[in-house]
């Protein structure tokens, strides 16, 4: 059996080896062994660098065997203390019992389970893997991860009471999407366990969903609207990538789909769950996922098919290459043609590190408008007819920017659905929308556009009176709408149109009851420019028409047409009306146009906003030098008169003329002189300023390069010391002059200012005390604004400094040693970090910490420990410690090895009757192998005492190896057992003994005896505690005892303060069989752990007794409110003290039965320290019983929001905030505003008012049918009365006003 078991796991690791025969000559070379062990561990594969699979010698097969020693010793499996000399001569019956102690042992290093870690891409995910002791004792394991870095566990050792359990928490936070897996192994610890355990393996899968974003970007815009956002993409993974990019684009119903599907997997995942079946999607879901993807759209509901246009979302590269860590900034376009929420995925995928996923969400709204429709209309309800074009513009305009913007216009398939898209049908129906409490679609709310319409007619009938009645209608394309308008004013609205190929929009606006000008036209333009609008005049008789125009106000603005203008008849013509200001202002004027005994009036206004420059101007100029630049001067005002201009500048170093005049239609030139003193780049302008206020001017730089050098100074010094050079400077004028200094350079250290008396000299002091070494060079710069620049090269040279020496130190050789602390001096205003190490003699000089922080000019101090490897020689070595900004420090060790003479003491606990082993690590001191005797000298009686080591005599040890010298300890007696391990060796003619006193402490059988303190957090448990010492026996009158406790690590910290033992008797006395303690249990937060309490004997003997800590959730602390209406997000924020001194880290969090509408923020972060120093307690109303009151420090503020989905009652939840010593809960209510029922009367009144029905008569008597301009521009063929816009790009052209023109000149 074990042969056929060996032949199958070789061939699992050799593929096509030879069977294994015997346990002879098949197992001599050690490759078999090799083969079994990598077979159950395939991390062991590591050690094949080693191993001679085809041995030549036997030193090769020796050192085969050593290599299968040191693989078991990696997986923490030990066979006795065979070497590998002994396993490679061995007998076949001894290659058998080691087989079979392999047989035995391997399979424990198969995993037993897999346990998935599902999580994201750099998400931190926790799970506890329960552990069951079914035995009668207890055990421990150490616990250690092999292979993937990216899972911790919180615990290196787990010990377990008889017939219990405890949880491992092991978390997994993946760097790679495509991430190795980890083995948790739990290896049994024989030297605390009292049962044999077996060595317990699992396999850690980390399961990284890349396909699910770990970032979501938002972007919003109008359909049809193109948009770019810059998002910055940073490496995650631990290694240099190269990413490639595919953006994914999905429609609304792949959305929902995909939506649908992860729902209806997370319901197969909780029914698997329960019934124990296969998760699989149901037939129900798949048809669901079917219909969603493949639904039609619906021309009813005006939906369209995504498949028309090209996708919205696109990224600019297709790959990029990126280091660990670093950032590049992506060009992402987003242009909808299709209203509503859109979503992409941006996918970077490296071959080594996998992929992760930024997800693009995008809201398109309403598109801008394709066309306007304004008009004037009375006061009444009416009906108004829009006509719609067949051609929608801003979809057009979006199909020319995709080509020429969007980087999916390089993909063929995207670009041909614009470039080969099917032309539309000939009619198109639209469903219909108005946005406006005052306007509503007549008849049905559908409208057929055609794209070659039938224009609209005028047709004659009789009516039953014998009237003819003229009627109008309305041609194709027409939208008829109700327009009930009640009161003066501008009503606007929006016309929204859908079908299955696009949107559009139409913008409208009615003004009625409006008086005064018939329009208002608004210029603006620069001074020094004009602009002109053209109106349009149309001529519908036979005969010509004269129009003249009229100008009030600020006329020397504005300008027409110069004469009276002649239209013939049935023509049209466009009378210009132009803005042309001198100077910046806002000018107002009124044009009155006049044609027969008819007029018609426009208010005008004309913004002039600041001139344009007239250049820009560079100007290249030495410090303290002179340049003069020629200026060609224009006459702002042209032909009409004479320009005088007063000459300005901004730049305090330019001067010239102070009067420049320019004759009318000519120019002028002007010399600008520039006299620079300091050397830079100045910016500035010019300009001529007519008296009127009308000006011209340039924009100027100025680059002024430095003077010359005033000479090179040579400053040379070592490191940290510092060098005074002096630098004279004279002040020649009559005012005293303020230098400003500005120094380049490492090292380089000085005053900013210097202030020299008038017609006096002064020395500045410039100081070089640099701390890196080698040769640099620098300047230092003085500039006065009165007597300019002046500089001085430096040439630097930094110097390495001395070594400091430090006093001779003098260890023992294999025993204590000593050392010594240095100081390092930080010279800089900023915390530097310093790596002091020995790079010399690292052997004999052991540097502590690696690392030390040095404060800001502070001092930071490190132990160096001397090691000696000889006997009564000198030994030297160099510290070097390094910073980058500060420089270098060296000092000058040295030490000598003395004879050993105190060594530490090892001691070992072993139960009363039972035998246990433990050993002394002895290291040879020395370079060269030695030679040792091991002995054991102790009064106690035989057996009690033993070494174990086959060879006591001669123990070879190589130089500098350590070697464990194990023993045994038998107690017979609940006593102190002391011996004395002797190592002596031979160095130099010189006899070295070693002594290492044994201490042995009996521990008592443990009885069963368990305790249990129950509690709860923040209130405070008082009980007694008596324990029995089993076996105590007491020779004198009184002796002495102490106790401790032992408490898991992750505990230590909290239970320090939180758990409180004191005795309630001395000392021990013949007559004492047990003890009484008071203990006193404070928890802050809730615990539960098992801790164990020691009672010592001081003449020797040890009692051990389990206590089981359990403190449950504390109370409610307060309750929050929060108000929120439904779908929309409410905040509260309160303020949670800290009632430590110290600042501590905080875990916020909702409870899984709260409700998912709740969220706070910070869920993690820092509290702020407190005030108090300690926590005041209060007894409360129960007996033994605490209450906590300290208001404590500033905490931190947290945000609780809420966002209810549905109308319903209340919700209620559980805010849980720990930290490392304290826990909160709070009670959080979610409440919805209550609604409160308007209440209004209604009144409807039909009478007119008398004087207003006689206002309306009047008005009616003066309208006579021959008023020609003012028809011209009723509201119906006149749109709006601002005819030029402010925005470039929209100004209306002479054609559409001329197509809105319906009115006729007789």
């Amino acid at each position: 059996i074990i042969l056929k078991w060996m032949t199958h796991h070789r061939a699992r690791v050799f593929p096509g080896a030879a069977r294994v025969c015997d346990f002879d000559d098949d197992l001599r070379d050690g490759t078999v062994l090799y083969g079994l062990l990598v077979s159950h561990w395939p991390n062991l594969s590591q050690f094949s660098q080693d191993m001679k699979f085809v041995p030549e010698t036997r030193e090769d097969i020796v050192a085969n065997h050593e290599v299968v020693l040191d693989m078991l010793r990696y997986v923490q499996l030990s066979y006795d203390d065979v070497t590998a000399d002994e396993l490679a001569c061995s007998s076949p019956s001894e290659r058998l019992l080691f087989c079979l102690f392999l047989y035995n042992h391997l399979p424990q290093l198969v995993p037993r389970t897999v346990v998935d870690f599902p999580t994201l891409l750099g998400q931190k995910v926790v799970k506890n893997i329960e552990l069951t002791n079914p035995a009668m004792a207890p055990i421990s394991y150490s616990v250690r991860l092999e292979g993937n870095p990216d899972f911790t566990v919180e615990a290196t050792t787990v010990r377990m009471e008889k017939r219990s359990s405890a949880q491992l928490t092991v978390s997994c936070t993946p760097t790679s999407s495509l991430p190795e897996r980890c083995r948790l192994i739990l290896a049994a610890v024989k030297e605390e366990s009292q049962v044999n355990g077996s060595t317990l393996v699992f396999d850690l899968n980390p399961v990284v969903k890349s396909s699910e974003p770990i970032r979501k970007i938002d972007f919003k815009a109008k359909c049809y609207e193109y948009t770019e956002q810059i998002i910055e993409l940073q490496n995650p993974y631990p290694g240099d990538c190269e990413f490639g990019i595919v953006c994914t684009n999905y429609t609304a119903d792949e959305v929902e789909a995909m939506a649908a599907a992860k729902e209806a997997e997370q319901m197969e995942l909780h029914s698997a769950a329960y019934t124990g079946r296969t998760p699989r999607t149901s037939r129900r879901s798949q048809k669901s996922i079917r219909e969603l993807m493949g639904k039609p759209p619906d021309p009813a509901l005006g939906k369209i098919d995504p498949s028309l246009y090209p996708d919205p979302f696109g990224v600019d590269r297709r790959s990029v290459r990126l280091k660990k860590g670093e950032k590049v900034k992506l060009r992402v376009s987003f242009l909808p043609f299709i209203m509503g929420p859109h979503t992409a995925h941006l996918s970077f995928e490296d071959h080594r590190f996998g992929k992760f996923v930024y997800e693009l969400t995008g809201g398109a709204e309403h598109p801008q408008p394709m066309s306007e429709h304004k008009a004037e209309v009375d006061i009444k309800p009416q009906m108004s007819n829009i006509v719609v074009s067949f051609l929608n513009n801003p979809l057009e305009l979006a199909k020319r920017t995709f080509l020429e913007k969007h980087p999916l216009a390089k993909v063929k398939e995207q670009a041909d659905r614009i470039r080969k898209a099917e032309p539309w049908p000939q009619s198109v129906v639209y469903a219909l929308e108005v946005v406006s409490s005052h306007m509503e679609i007549f008849g049905k709310p559908r409208l057929p556009l055609v794209k070659t319409p039938r224009a609209g007619k005028k047709t004659v009938t009789t009516g039953a009176d014998g009237q003819k009645v003229e009627q109008f209608i309305s041609g194709e394309n027409t939208v008829s709408l109700n327009l009930n308008l009640r009161n003066a004013g501008v009503y606007p609205g929006k016309l929204v149109l859908k079908s299955q190929f696009d949107v559009r929009i139409v913008d409208l606006e009615y003004r009625c009851g409006l008086t005064g000008d018939a329009a208002q036209l608004e210029f603006e333009c620069a001074a020094g420019q004009s602009i002109t609008q053209n109106i349009p005049l149309v001529n519908s008789g036979m005969k010509p028409m004269s129009v003249t125009a009229n100008f009030a106000g600020q006329r020397e603005y504005f300008a027409g047409y110069g004469r009276d203008m002649i239209v013939d008849g049935k023509k049209k013509a466009d009378f210009p009306l132009t803005f042309r200001p001198a100077r910046p202002g806002t000018f107002l004027a009124k044009l009155v146009l006049k044609t027969g005994g008819e007029s018609i009036s426009y208010a005008l206004k004309g913004v002039a906003n600041e001139p344009l420059a007239q250049g820009h101007v560079v100007i290249d100029a030495d410090a303290r030098g002179r340049t003069r630049h020629r200026f060609t001067v224009p006459n702002v005002f042209g032909a009409e008169r004479e320009a005088a201009y007063e000459v300005s500048s901004d730049l305090n170093f330019v001067g010239g003329d102070p009067r420049c005049v320019v004759r009318p239609n000519a120019t002028s030139t002007y010399d600008m002189g520039v006299a620079p003193t300091c050397s830079g780049v100045f910016h500035g302008g010019i300009t001529f300023t007519a008296p009127d206020g009308s000006f011209c001017w340039w924009t100027l730089e100025v680059r002024v390069a430095p003077p010359l050098v005033e000479d090179t100074l040579d400053l040379t010094v070592p490191v940290r010391e510092a060098l005074t050079t002096q630098i004279t400077l004279a002040n020649p004028s009559d005012q005293p002059a303020t230098f400003r200094i500005y120094r380049e350079g490492h090292g380089v250290l000085g005053a900013d200012t210097m202030r020299i008396p008038a017609k006096s000299e002064k020395t500045y002091d410039l100081v070089y005390s640099p701390m890196l070494t080698g040769p640099t060079e620098g300047s230092v710069r003085f500039v006065s604004a009165q007597l300019g620049e002046f500089w001085y090269a430096l040439r630097l040279d930094a110097l390495d400094a001395s070594a400091a020496v430090v006093p001779e130190m003098v260890s023992e050789v294999g025993g204590a040693r000593g050392s010594t602390t240095l100081d390092i001096e930080n010279p800089l205003d900023e915390e530097i970090l310093v790596a002091p190490s020995c790079p010399d003699n690292p052997r004999n000089f052991i540097v502590a910490p690696p690392s030390v922080t040095v404060p800001p000019f502070g001092v930071g101090k490190f132990r160096v420990t001397y090691a000696p490897s000889s006997l009564n020689q000198l030994e030297t070595g160099t510290i070097v410690a390094t910073n980058e900004a500060a420089g270098t420090w060296t000092w000058s060790v040295s030490g000598r090895g003395a004879e050993p003479t105190k060594l530490p003491a090892t001691d070992i606990f072993v139960t009363l009757g039972q035998t246990g082993s433990g050993s002394v690590s002895f290291q040879n001191p020395f370079h060269d192998p030695i030679y040792v005797d091991v002995a054991i000298e102790t009064d106690e009686d035989a057996g009690v005492w033993e070494d174990i080591l086959k060879k006591r005599q001669g123990v070879h040890v190589d130089g500098f190896q350590v070697v464990p010298i194990p023993f045994k300890f038998s107690p017979r007696a609940m006593t102190r057992h002391e011996a004395t391990m002797v190592i002596t060796t031979k160095s130099a003619g010189d006899t070295l003994t070693w002594r290492y006193p044994l201490i042995g402490i009996a521990e008592a059988v443990p009885k069963g005896d368990h305790f249990r303190i129950e509690g709860k957090a923040r209130r405070r448990c008082e009980m007694g505690l008596e324990v029995f010492l089993h076996g105590l026996k007491v020779d004198v009158p009184i002796e002495h005892y102490t106790f401790e406790v032992v408490v898991p690590e992750s505990e230590k910290h909290h239970l320090r303060k939180a758990l409180v033992i004191k005795p309630l008797m001395a000392s021990l006395t013949p007559k004492t069989r047990s003890l009484r303690f008071a203990v006193a249990f404070r928890p802050k937060r809730a615990v539960s752990c098992s801790i164990d309490f020691l009672v010592n004997k001081q003449s020797g003997g040890r009692w051990r007794f389990p206590i089981h800590l359990e403190a449950i959730e504390p109370e409610i602390d307060g309750t929050v409110v929060v108000e929120a209406n439904v779908n929309e997000k409410a905040e509260a924020v309160f303020s949670l003290a800290n009632p430590d001194p110290e600042a501590c880290a905080f875990t916020a969090y909702f409870t899984p039965d709260s409700p998912a509408e709740f969220s706070v923020k910070p869920n993690v972060g820092t509290m702020l320290p407190g005030k108090s120093p300690e926590t005041p307690l209060k007894p409360g109303a129960d007996r033994g019983v605490a209450v906590e009151t300290a208001d404590g420090g500033p905490g931190v503020d947290l945000r609780i929001r809420y966002r209810p989905k549905e109308y319903g009652g209340d919700r209620v939840g559980k805010l849980v905030v720990t930290t490392k010593e304290n826990t909160w809960v709070f009670e959080v209510m979610g409440t919805t505003p209550e609604y409160n029922v308007p209440v209004a009367t209604t009144k409807l009144n039909t009478r007119i008012d008398p004087s207003v029905d006689e206002a309306l008569k009047v008005a009616q008597r003066r309208r006579r049918p021959g008023t020609i301009v003012r028809e011209n521009l009723r509201a119906e063929n006149y749109t709006s009365r601002r005819l030029l816009s402010k925005t470039p790009g929209h100004e209306i052209t002479p054609k559409d006003l001329m197509d809105t023109t319906r009115s006729q000149f007789n």
